[in-house]
């Protein structure tokens, strides 16, 4: 018997972990096995011919709310041209609706609910024993015109006991998810972990030998998929001290809750160097009558404390989350959260929209709260009783211009500047204005190259704030020269560079004093190759204070070897 394991994954770079997991537990000489992985954006038709030419007796798909209707097509089509073949699906965009899902698509032979290692090897030994009627727990099957329904099946106490799925998992130069635990101490009623109780872990021995072959195995990021991996302090620690001690190049993502951390766990945080550890942190809300509607205990003013301390540090990328839509939460409540997780200062700010999924306690209260939303993935919400579909479009508008202006890191001083003098600290309303200014002058209708979002940038301040005009001129040149070290900039902005601007930087690089007191770092580099790692812009800007300036100074942007990353900005007074 041939069993094929299909993953569709969001991307080239993702592996799926349920995949490996399955193939690692149900490993047996009376079967063969295999893992096959496309991505959502792969041609179909090429995806249901590889699959086709596996002639495969068993074909199994992992479920999620971004691949399901791609599952469901595959299927159906796998179904007509391989029509005595077993298809079973499982996951968590199936497991809360299994017999609704079943009934819809007969193309279907199996749906797993819930954990499914256990459930599958059973489902393969009983296939192998010709056990077409049998009922397995935590099964449904299509048997003849009925469905055979299996008991609930517990999860494995064990974990251990589950193979290590990393040698099944293509993980060089990827994107690998890992868990050191299954299960959720909270219960979050928009979140399917709500439907779970209990946390069960993998011991530490386990934890450790996957982690160091999966460092050897040149993954360029782990991570891992526990809902709280901070929950338990102590092992979280020893998770972290064990990655330092063996670490290569990869970088490690965690979700954390950071308002349950010690002080003595933010000490050691502290110390970790700089571009190893990613943490994502869901805040979702500030607003204590969502935060009760959903069953978040969460003490705001402890929460942002424990994340401002981390953020000094500057040592761990900070990735924050918030979800627009929620209970309770209307437009304006939703900006006074916006405001108060923006002045946290984090790398990244995601701006992200419920989902109703199916099977989580907050969709059974959809009514209640006059939820209207897709009634296909995502599942998105459109509106409630306390915010419309227009306010969750502005929304939309909003998080684009949060993405190229914020989380891209190239208007730094810019958007610094809008947010605390122009708009005096309402980074809602400054994102608001500039959202409605693109939207107005239809930029959401077109791509665009990164020089046009700094024209835009200027356009609006132009507009809007003529008083700010010439400063901003000064920024948008900061920030450009800061993130792309062409030495080029988009035609809008007015420049003050000497028509010799040339001779003038070989002047200063040719001085081997100049270069001793100021640019030491390139002491060693003759002037040819301290010309290549630097670009001399004369900028109206004070780059310390931010002030503008009546005359330009000589301003340095100084690079990597490779020229492709900024190291210092040093002006001559």
């Amino acid at each position: 018997m041939k069993i094929t394991l299909i993953g569709l994954n969001a991307s080239y770079t993702h592996t799926s972990l349920a995949c490996a997991y399955l193939k690692s537990y149900c490993q047996d000489p009376r079967w063969y096995i295999d893992i096959m992985e496309f991505t959502v954006n792969d041609h179909y038709g090429s995806i249901l011919s590889r699959l086709f030419a596996t002639q495969s007796d068993v074909y199994g798909f992992s479920c999620y709310i971004w691949n399901i209707e791609l599952v469901l097509r595959l299927c159906r089509d796998l179904k007509l041209i391989r029509p005595h073949s077993f298809i079973v699906v499982g996951g968590p965009e199936v497991s809360y609706n299994a017999e609704e899902i079943m009934m819809k698509h007969p193309q279907l032979d199996a749906v797993i609910c819930g954990e499914g290692e256990m459930t599958m090897y059973d489902l393969l030994q009983a296939l192998d024993r010709g056990q077409a009627s049998k009922e397995i727990p935590g099964l449904i099957r299509r048997h003849q015109n009925d469905l055979i329904i299996g008991t609930p099946r517990s999860p494995l106490k064990d974990l251990d006991t589950i193979p290590s799925p990393v040698p099944f998992m293509n993980t060089e130069g990827r994107l690998v998810y890992y868990e050191t635990s299954r299960g959720c101490p909270f219960s979050c009623s928009y979140c399917l972990s709500a439907c779970e109780t209990g946390v069960r872990f993998f011991s530490l021995e386990r934890v450790k030998s996957d982690l160091k072959a999966l460092m050897k195995s040149g993954a360029k990021v782990i991570k891992f998929v526990d809902r709280s991996f901070s929950i338990n302090e102590k092992r979280a620690r020893q998770i972290m001290e064990f990655i330092l001690a063996h670490h290569t190049s990869t970088r490690f993502h965690f979700e954390i809750n950071a308002e349950l951390l010690s002080d003595e766990m933010l000490g050691f945080l502290t110390t970790v160097p700089p571009g190893i550890f990613d943490f994502e942190i869901g805040i979702q809300s500030t607003y204590p009558p969502t935060l009760k509607a959903i069953h978040r205990n969460t003490d705001w003013f402890r929460l942002r404390e424990r994340i401002l301390r981390l953020q000094k540090a500057r040592n761990i990328h900070l990735h924050v989350d918030l979800i627009a839509g929620l209970p309770y939460e209307s437009y304006q409540q939703f900006a006074n959260s916006f405001n108060e997780v923006y002045h946290l200062q984090a790398d990244v700010i995601q701006l992200g929209f419920l989902k109703m999924l199916k099977g989580s306690p907050l969709g059974d209260q959809a009514d209640y709260y006059q939820y209207v939303f897709q009634p296909h993935p995502p599942y998105e919400v459109l509106g409630n009783n306390v915010i419309t579909f227009d306010e969750l479009d502005q929304l939309h508008l909003i998080e684009d211009m949060l993405g190229r202006f914020y989380n891209s890191h190239h208007f730094e001083k810019s958007i610094e500047h809008l947010v605390n003098k122009i708009y005096s600290g309402n980074a809602f309303q400054c994102f608001e204005a500039m959202a409605q200014y693109w939207h107005n002058n239809r930029y959401h209708l077109r791509q665009h190259k990164r020089e046009a979002e700094y024209v835009f940038l200027l356009k609006f301040v132009e507009q809007y704030h003529p008083r700010d005009l010439d400063l901003l001129q000064e920024l948008l040149k900061y920030d450009y020269l800061g993130s792309f070290p062409t030495g080029n900039l988009p035609d809008a902005l007015e420049r003050h560079n000497p028509s010799d601007n040339s001779d003038h930087l070989y002047n200063y690089l040719k001085d081997d004093e100049f270069i001793c007191n100021y640019i030491p770092q390139l002491g060693q580099l003759s002037p040819r190759q301290r010309r290549r790692r630097v670009h001399l812009e004369w900028l109206k800007l004070d780059i310390e204070d931010g002030h503008y300036l009546p005359s330009a100074l000589p301003t340095f942007f100084i690079y990597n070897a490779d020229r492709n990353k900024l190291e210092e900005i040093w002006q001559l007074k």
